[in-house]
């Protein structure tokens, strides 16, 4: 169990990463079936799309295929 202390520690530490931005590569990540996901999430992002919004679009394409 996390003492009060070791909570707000790790808390800050957290929300200080979460402020940090990594090199300008842009990388989307899937299993065989998401390809196409990753395609429309690379293209998106590419073209100068929001972050949350290739994920979104990827993840959609993904959950819409029923055979999956």
């Amino acid at each position: 169990m996390f003492s009060r202390r070791e909570w707000l520690l790790s808390s800050a530490a957290f929300s200080g990463a979460a402020g940090y931005q990594a090199g300008g590569r842009d990388i989307v990540i899937a299993s065989s079936n998401g390809l196409s996901a990753c395609q429309r999430a690379m293209d998106i992002l590419r073209s100068g799309g929001d972050t949350l919004e290739a994920v979104v679009e990827g993840v959609t394409l993904v959950e819409l295929d029923p055979g999956d």
